[in-house]
């Protein structure tokens, strides 16, 4: 229960004002027992009557205190005698052994020291393991071990940083054994990091194993792709105000208030892209991306887009088309502004419904890019390395590192589940989202290319979390269809029965294509198309 509720509580459970036996046993300055303490909060229906409860007396069994006493300050233990007073525990354990029969007896004994082992550690002990074969022996599934006192944050292998992020008290329950991870990929227990599965595009990998796409070779090691590239440029993306898509192809999701290094040279001679993540809700976990900048040349020239589309050139604003300097600015289409240099370096540029962007950098920068897009070595694994040299442990402290202003606070962790707040923006989220994911539906003619469970996750958190539920929904999807049509992908027709307030809303003069290319219907620029 959180703290704002702290001496506002009533009923069995106490008033939480962080004092024991205060308010709760005692009425008229007398001590009230257990049972007339439960009596108390007891409530009666409205066509019958509780009847009063009344515990036995432990007085026939008087020698039962001892063994009690002896089983709850033993050296299992150790660490709670200084934290947590044993009397209602031993009481509770006398109660057990008196008045449980024979055939319940280990069940009533062993709840009572294990809520004494919970209590531990909430006070903060550290409780050893005090069961054994013979005694309250706990059973576990595949090759894990019963703690007492573990990490309830399960590393995994699609997820074998989580330990790292996890700030609640250690608790009871079946964990790996040191230097494993759960196997979430084929559900077989326990292994070695090196042991784990990949999954890509809903096929699994076993270690070792590869797959070759149009660009990269990749091959699985350790729960994660290490892929070589075939010289085709490598794309970053940053969705959804808070998704990041690094150019190896690690995801991760935080939410940004500042101006950010997207990606850079790492010696920040020739260009830097910065994303100003702001937050733009009723929460610290609602952003969105306000702004792009392109600095090039140690900031001889900048550039600067806006999500209603207005282009800043060294702060001047600037009319669409603009070239000047080995660089191109035009409007591919009312969805998108597309920025391209000489020097290997495009950026796409999304404004409808919210904004996103996409960088394609050339082989050229591989190794050689700093920031929240990675340095493009085909290593996903070190995508959180900064310019110390120092790989950061979670995506917040890596996302930290590249702030561009010191006045802006650290971001911190978030593991609520946006979902999980309303009902009903998750019955929302659950039928549009799902249609990803439908292998039937509109989008399953991409789904052996690219696995639609990450977008269809984001696409959940996003709608979920946005005040404009639409919009982020649709931005979501538009990100699986744009992921779909770099692999060669065309769908079509998605837009007749989702998202279609974009597609009969075109400004005019103009109509609505899927597939158009990249140049408005001008002489410029046949090579690329826009598929969303």
């Amino acid at each position: 229960m959180d703290i704002k509720f702290r001496n506002k509580t009533c009923g069995l459970c106490g008033d939480f004002n962080g004092i024991q036996q205060f308010d709760e046993f005692y009425s008229h300055g007398m001590k009230l027992s257990p049972v007339d303490f439960g009596n108390f909060w007891k409530l009666d229906g409205p066509t019958e009557s509780c009847t009063e409860n009344t515990l036995p007396s432990n007085q026939k069994c008087p020698n039962l205190k001892p063994v009690c006493e002896q089983l709850l300050s033993g050296p299992a233990f150790s660490s709670c005698k200084d934290l947590l007073a044993i009397d209602s525990f031993v009481e509770a354990c006398v109660s057990d052994l008196c008045h449980c029969d024979n055939s319940t007896k280990s069940f009533c004994l062993c709840n009572t020291i294990s809520e004494y082992s919970r209590q531990c550690v909430h006070a903060g002990g550290k409780p050893k393991q005090w069961r054994s074969e013979q005694f309250c022996y706990k059973t576990c599934p595949f090759n894990m071990e019963y703690k007492e006192c573990g990490n309830p944050c399960v590393d995994t292998c699609s997820n074998p940083e989580r330990g790292q992020l996890c700030e609640e008290h250690c608790s009871d329950g079946c964990f790996c054994p040191p230097g494993t991870v759960f196997d979430d990929v084929n559900k077989n227990g326990c292994i070695a990091l090196s042991q784990c599965s990949c999954r890509h595009n809903g096929k699994t990998y076993a270690p070792g194993e590869s797959y070759s796409s149009t660009c990269k070779d990749c091959s699985c090691a350790g729960g994660q792709w290490k892929c070589v590239d075939k010289d085709c440029p490598g794309t970053c993306a940053v969705e959804g105000g808070s998704h990041i898509n690094t150019y190896d192809g690690k995801t991760y999701t935080f939410h940004g208030d500042c101006s950010y290094v997207l990606t850079k040279d790492c010696d920040g001679m020739q260009f830097t892209v910065l994303g100003d993540l702001v937050q733009c809700g009723l929460s610290d976990s609602e952003t969105c991306l306000k702004a792009v900048t392109l600095s090039l040349s140690e900031g001889a020239t900048v550039i600067n887009i806006q999500p209603n589309g207005k282009a800043f050139v060294n702060g001047i604003y600037s009319q669409l088309p603009f070239s000047a300097a080995g660089v191109t600015i035009f409007r591919a289409s009312s969805f998108f502004i597309i920025i391209q240099t000489t020097f290997g370096l495009q950026l796409e540029i999304q404004l409808s419904p919210i904004m996103q962007v996409y960088i394609a950098a050339s082989t050229v920068w591989q190794q050689r890019t700093c920031g929240l897009c990675g340095n493009f070595n085909n290593n996903q694994g070190d995508d959180f390395k900064v310019l110390s040299g120092v790989t950061e442990g979670t995506a917040i402290g890596f996302a930290n590192t590249w702030k561009t202003r010191a006045s802006c606070p650290d971001i911190k962790s978030s593991f609520e589940s946006p979902c999980s707040l309303s009902l009903d923006n998750e019955k929302y989220a659950q039928h549009w989202c799902s249609q990803l994911a439908d292998p039937k539906g509109l989008f399953a003619p991409c789904h052996t290319a690219i696995s639609p469970d990450m977008y269809k996750e984001n696409c959940m958190y996003d709608s979920c979390n946005c005040e404009k539920s639409e919009d982020c929904m649709c931005a979501a999807v538009s990100s699986y269809v744009h992921a779909c049509a770099a692999e060669g992908i065309q769908l079509s027709g998605w837009r007749d029965t989702i998202c279609n307030k974009y597609s009969t809303s075109c400004p005019s003069t103009m109509v609505y294509s899927y597939s158009i290319k990249s140049s408005d219907r001008s002489c410029r620029c046949y090579s690329d198309s826009d598929f969303t």
